[in-house]
């Protein structure tokens, strides 16, 4: 994940872009966002692996054990989707993994 979002930075701060975004801007355009298909480009790396680096992320982030227990990516995601479809009351519970 942090390689896409240094890759991000160096896509937005890629001379090209800048002074491609600058002609756009003298004609009136906006200036190009740095997307996925750019990063992933740029990195080498198929654009669903940085959408499942980000599902993740914010997995671990709401739910952090998932981080500490060797869970493989796309299992922590499944357990962090089916954790969220629940009320939330019922999401404590049997949130301890052995």
């Amino acid at each position: 994940m942090q390689l896409a979002e240094t890759a991000a930075k160096i896509l937005d701060g890629d001379s090209l872009s800048k002074l491609d975004n600058e002609s756009k801007r003298k004609r009136g355009g906006q200036p190009k966002p740095v997307t996925e298909v750019k990063v992933a480009e740029r990195l080498g790396i198929p654009r669903t692996t940085i959408n499942h680096a980000k599902e993740h992320v914010a997995a671990v982030r709401k739910y952090p054990e998932l981080a500490a227990t060797g869970i493989p990516q796309k299992d922590a995601i499944a357990i962090a989707k089916n954790l969220d479809a629940l009320p939330e009351d019922e999401r404590t519970e049997g949130r301890e993994i052995t």
